[in-house]
Parts: structure tokens; sequence; C-alpha cells
């Protein structure tokens, strides 16, 4: 029996063809569907996207079987370790010999050009690093509740990638996961993210605004540089530093809030490593005592601290 999948106009999630409510977010489907290359909701029975003129195929059959690589252990549940098709919509099947597949294997779509959409069923539970790395037309993927740990290298250079929602199940962003994801203007951050990774979303010049969870505590190197159209960030409570380049040439930076957590902060005298290094118009608060004061020179000027700690 072939299954089909449309697309929540609100969240992006993917759903089966005969879905009436988004299993993720409950937006009621049945009048709204999804252009898979710009994302804009179209009205059902649409066979051209009335934004960007795209011919639209508005179900995607679930890809066969023989499409992929994949090992079924003795436990009984399936890892995908390659994608070998050249479809442009990729529609993972949530079981495989009657096994679920709770696993996308390292490299498993790496390299794939051609891929604009992957469907994930809720099934998969992990996903390895570099996955989907140099999927440079991929626009849109859903990431299933379930997932404690977006990987390094996941979504490496998918420069045409606008959007993203992370399960609020993923604790972790690993290093170079989004790096230079150019197109990149929406990420939705868990509530339970604890820790992201060096140049995690570095090259993501489209970002204007990024909220960071309470719950972050380690914030990598160089994590967000090169994010140019990043107007402000929030620093949460218990990040303890902010380290080298983190978010150097935010050249449209304007505010940044220091928590008190924070004592020490790279900087020198301005050099390659500089925390805020070509963040020419920012303007900073700061209610603590920084420690290390070696390293803040960068933000001489900038941060507005309180008496005590400016003696």
């Amino acid at each position: 029996m072939r299954r089909f999948v449309m697309v929540c106009g609100k969240c992006g999630a993917s759903m089966p063809d005969d879905a009436v409510y988004c299993m993720k977010c409950g937006e009621k489907l049945e009048d709204e569907r999804k252009c898979p290359n710009c994302g804009n909701a179209v009205p059902d029975g649409a066979k051209f996207c009335f934004m960007c003129g795209k011919k639209l195929s508005l179900a995607f059959e679930v890809s066969p079987v023989t499409d992929f690589e994949y090992r079924k252990n003795d436990s009984g549940v399936v890892t995908i370790r390659k994608y070998k098709g050249n479809s442009e919509h990729v529609v993972v099947p949530e079981l495989i010999e009657n096994a679920p597949v709770t696993k996308i294997g390292v490299d498993t779509f790496n390299g794939c050009g051609r891929i604009v959409t992957i469907n994930l069923p809720k099934s998969v539970l992990e996903i390895g690093n570099s996955f989907c790395s140099g999927c440079v037309s991929l626009t849109s993927i859903n990431i299933p509740d379930g997932v404690m740990e977006i990987g390094d290298y996941a979504f490496y250079e998918c420069t045409r990638l606008a959007s993203i929602i992370i399960p609020d199940t993923a604790a972790k962003i690993g290093n170079k996961a989004f790096y230079n994801c150019r197109d990149l203007t929406s990420v939705v951050l868990p509530k339970g993210l604890t820790e992201i990774g060096n140049d995690a979303f570095n090259g993501c010049g489209r970002i204007t605004s990024l909220r960071l969870p309470e719950s972050v505590e380690k914030i990598g190197t160089r994590a967000f540089s090169g994010c140019a159209k990043l107007e402000n960030i929030i620093i949460p409570d218990g990040v303890s530093e902010i380290g080298v380049g983190t978010f150097a040439d935010c050249r449209s930076l304007r505010f940044v809030l220091i928590p008190d957590s924070v004592k020490k902060i790279f900087g020198g005298d301005l050099s390659q490593s500089a925390a805020f290094r070509g963040c020419e118009n920012i303007s900073a608060e700061y209610k603590g005592n920084i420690y290390d004061y070696e390293h803040i020179y960068d933000l001489y000027n900038a941060v507005n601290t309180s008496e005590e700690s400016a003696e």
C-alpha cells in the first residue's frame, strides 16, 4: 500500500496525506500544504506555488526500501546507513522488515546534492554526525521528538536550508552542526538545550534573532561567528565563559545582555580571538564582576558595569 506525506503549513512537520490535524503542533491540515521549495503555504489541489512558481508535488510517496542501505540488529531495530536513491523528496519509511527505523547513521545523506526535502519518521531517536552534510539543495527537514542530540557537522554547508525546529528532547548541538547554512533564517532551539558546540552556527548570515534557552550552560568557540544580521542576544544564566570568537563579525549586533554568571570573556588586545571582534556597534549590559579582566578589553567601552565591578 502506498503512503504519502503532506506538510503542516504552520510548523513544517510532515504527516500522512489522510491526516486532519498536525501530530506535532495540532494545526488543522485540510486546507494548507507547504511548498517544499520556498515554504509558502499553498491551498489543497494547487499545481504551482503562488509565491515562487515551482511546480508542486503535494504528496510524496514513501521512498522505496531499495533506496537505502540499512542494518537490522539483534534487538529488532533498523539503522539507515546510506541513501542510494536520486529523488528530490525523501520520505524515510518508519518500518523496514517490520522493524522500526530508530537511527539515521553517520553520513547517510552526505553530499546528496539533489535532495530538497527529507521527512524522518517519528520512530527515529538518533541521527549521526554529518548525516546531511553538503546537501546543498536541502530546504526543509523535520527532526522527530525523541532525538537527543544534533551531531557534529549534521547540516554542514546545507546552504539552502531555510528553517529548523529542534525538538525539546535535544540537549546538545554539535560542532559545526549548521556551519555556513547561509539561507537559514528561522531557528527554534530546544527548551532543554545545555550545550552549543564550536562553530555550530558559524556563517549563518541571515539569522536576525535567536532565543537561547535558559538551560544553556556552554557556548562553544565561534559558535555564532559571522552571523552578520544577528541584532541582539541574551546570554543565559549559567554560562560562565564567552569564548574565542563566539560572536566575532556579528556586525549588526546592537545589544548583548551578559549575566553575572559570566566570569571570563576572551578578547585580549582586540586580537583575532576576541569574543566580540568586529562587533563595531555593540552595546552591552553586564551586572556582575569580571574576574578575568585581561580578557575584557574588547568590551571596555561597551560593557556598562556596576559601580562595584568598576572599582
